[in-house]
């Protein structure tokens, strides 16, 4: 599944949500093998169809002596076999998407029962003025199973035949500066492979976990198709790594899943292992709590008690309350402000409104002046529920089919 992802993000720009989805319709119509996998399995019919269709189509210097055979890496699930078409020499008709992940699983098992590929490299260092450039050379002596899978080749460079002390006329001479430059974000293709290489999370969760990723508002995804955090993102990550949270132990959750993996083995006890693992996270828990409380406590006073201010994050933003503020109760200090300019709070001022001198006829709730399209009018205050409007001068208007828009 991973490799499946990395090789739809980097071939067709596609999100792993995307991917599994379309992978989940070929797999509902028949056309390949369960894609929540990552065994390397191979089914031996599936094995004997390829071979046969690769001499038929590539002939037989494409086909190895003996079937090509792929060990699962450690923590790999092999309850089902991998990722395949289900019949291998069909041309099914498909949707534009479905055709093109088909033709990607398809290519990738056909190349996986293929002959290697075979190259000759060569290096020159040539001297100049006492300083060795070094040059690079490739030429493809025998494709092999890149004659299918065609994606990622470097460029062929065939370096003339030189010998050992031979003379060279130098033609052009350019230099071009370069600076570091920071490793790259993560990609949904180099995200995956990072996954499948700390075995963080299952084929079946990993699509959700960018899912997740995205609809909390922790990462967006940048023009380049990379993850680029945002501030809330930031400010989560700084959080749980102060924590010491477990569930970004990259070690604790990758033995966690060994641990499951031997319970179901009957080789671990289930009651020693949720106990060891309840003992670490309410642990976890109540230093996050204190954490929390330290990092909300801001430098500003409240401006109606004198109190400290909590700065607090939602998902549409961070905003100031009262430390002395008493959640669903009347008591205790109401005050609640924005973030100003310079992060000083700004006080927010509730909405007023005009009120007509007549009720809702419908349920009786007031009829406050808002404005729309058509200018303005009266609207029940109990919307979206009550629908109902009224001109300015206290005529009442059925409300249309799907509703009427008007701003606040």
């Amino acid at each position: 599944t991973l490799p499946m992802m990395a090789t739809a993000s980097t071939v067709l720009g596609w999100g792993a949500e995307k991917t599994m989805q379309v992978a989940q319709s070929l797999y509902e119509g028949g056309y390949i093998t369960y894609h929540r996998t990552d065994s390397p399995f191979m089914a031996q019919e599936a094995v004997t169809a390829i071979r046969d269709f690769v001499e038929l189509q590539y002939g037989a210097n494409y086909l190895p002596c003996q079937p090509n055979v792929y060990h699962a890496k450690a923590g790999a699930q092999e309850a089902h076999e991998c990722c395949r078409p289900t019949d291998i020499a069909g041309n099914p008709s498909l949707t534009g998407e479905q055709q093109s992940l088909y033709n990607l699983i398809k290519k990738r098992a056909i190349a996986s029962q293929m002959a290697h590929g075979m190259d000759r490299r060569m290096k020159a260092v040539t001297d100049i003025a006492g300083f060795d450039f070094v040059s690079h050379g490739r030429k493809i002596l025998f494709d092999g199973f890149r004659k299918v899978w065609t994606y990622g080749q470097g460029e062929e460079v065939d370096l003339p035949e030189l010998k050992e002390g031979e003379d060279c006329h130098l033609k052009a001479l350019e230099k071009d500066q370069k600076f570091t430059s920071p490793p790259p974000r993560y990609s949904t293709a180099s995200l995956s492979k990072l996954c499948e290489k700390e075995q963080i999370g299952r084929p079946a969760t990993f699509a959700n976990i960018i899912k997740t990723l995205k609809d909390r508002a922790y990462v967006v995804e940048g023009k380049s198709k990379s993850f680029e955090p945002t501030e809330l993102g930031e400010k989560v990550v700084d959080f749980l790594v102060q924590s010491n949270v477990c569930f970004v132990d990259v070690k604790f959750t990758a033995g966690m899943e060994e641990q499951l993996d031997q319970i179901a083995d009957s080789k671990a006890e289930l009651e020693n292992v949720l106990s060891s693992f309840w003992d670490r996270l309410k642990c976890d828990i109540e230093h996050g709590k204190a954490i929390k409380q330290e990092r909300e406590v801001s430098s500003y006073p409240c401006p109606r008690c004198g109190g400290k201010l909590l700065k607090k994050h939602s998902q549409w933003g961070a905003f100031y309350v009262c430390e002395h503020n008493k959640k669903g109760s009347e008591e205790g200090c109401k005050f609640l402000g924005k973030i100003g300019e310079n992060g000083e709070p700004v006080e927010k001022v509730k909405k007023t409104y005009e009120c007509a001198d007549f009720p809702c006829p419908k349920c009786g709730s007031q009829m406050v002046k808002r404005s729309g399209s058509k200018g303005e009018f009266y609207g029940c205050k109990g919307f979206p529920k009550c629908r109902t409007t009224a001109n300015l001068d206290g005529t009442i208007n059925e409300p249309k089919k799907g509703g009427r828009r008007w701003k606040r």
